[in-house]
């Protein structure tokens, strides 16, 4: 879990460099827009579903399809409220060339939606100095 926590921040660290490398100035403050925006709504849309499956105390095989289909659901959710709100976003910071893409990066909710959530077995497994917290 440490490793995969690890090489999730090097990577957006690499992403972030390599965009800000890509974009002039102006157009890393829309990508900063659409990010605020995408950052908002996934934060208010938790549903805390990892961290329940995690602390569970018994098998949570059962629910795993169950959570698949939560988080799928939850990513179209988002995916869509993005579409419909990149207008007020973008004219809220009065820049109208952040409502394209703040739709295009809708799109990475939906494929977020996808992501297994056996991943919450790594987690329960996880050993603080030799105590199993499970």
């Amino acid at each position: 879990m440490f490793g995969l926590n690890i090489s999730n921040r090097v990577l957006g660290l690499v992403r972030t460099a390599l965009i800000a490398r890509l974009l002039a100035p102006r157009d890393l403050g829309v990508f900063g827009i659409a990010l605020l925006a995408q950052s908002v709504i996934e934060i208010f849309s938790m549903f805390g579903l990892t961290s329940a499956l995690v602390r569970h105390p018994d098998d949570v095989e059962p629910y795993l399809d169950t959570a698949w289909v939560i988080s799928f659901l939850r990513g179209l959710a988002v995916a869509g409220i993005m579409v419909l709100a990149a207008p007020l976003v973008a004219g809220f910071f009065h820049q109208p060339a952040a409502t394209d893409l703040i739709r295009i990066l809708a799109l990475t909710s939906v494929f977020g939606g996808f992501l297994n959530p056996a991943v919450v077995h790594l987690n329960r497994r996880l050993q603080w100095g030799g105590c199993r917290l499970q």
